[in-house]
């Protein structure tokens, strides 16, 4: 039987990243921090369910309940469990980016009381980026791409 980390790698490699993109190395960062997302023992003790990537028809269907309050590539955190929402469109490397900027957000734990101001705000999401980044410590290849990513993304959170 396959794990969940696995159906999951396979379902975002194949069928939403874009085949120029396809590469050995990144689909083995994109298993590895999906294995570290669904491994309760070795990550996040029982909390995190897994990952949903966001297509245009689930979006559109989550637009439409007006209970329903979601961002794109966050960790919706509601109630326990928490899930990942992970914005597919970009069908690209960005899609793992994200995702391990995500990832870096469950690293570095909820977040505090007083992180509720935009300077706290930014912190966290910087080291969100960092810790993310730490996955790659074997992929030095990538790390100008990823820095990129995480350079206009944390542009756009001021």
């Amino acid at each position: 039987m396959e794990s969940r980390a696995l159906i999951m790698t396979n379902e975002i490699f194949n069928d939403f990243m874009s085949p120029e993109y396809r590469t050995d190395e990144l689909k083995t960062i994109l298993g590895n921090v999906l294995e570290n997302i669904y491994e309760p023992d070795s990550f996040y003790p029982k909390h995190i369910v897994g990952v949903i990537p966001l297509t245009r028809e689930r979006m559109i269907e989550i637009e439409r309940n007006p209970n329903t309050h979601i961002k794109w590539n966050h960790v919706l955190t509601p109630t326990k469990p928490q899930m990942i929402l992970l914005n597919i469109s970009a069908s690209d490397e960005t899609i793992i980016w994200d995702l391990l900027h995500e990832y870096g957000h469950l690293v570095d734990g909820p977040p505090s009381s007083e992180e509720g101001n935009r300077l706290r705000e930014h912190d966290r999401e910087k080291r969100a980026w960092d810790n993310g980044k730490k996955e790659l410590k074997d992929y030095p290849q990538f790390h100008a791409s990823y820095d990129k990513r995480a350079k206009e993304c944390l542009s756009s959170y001021r």
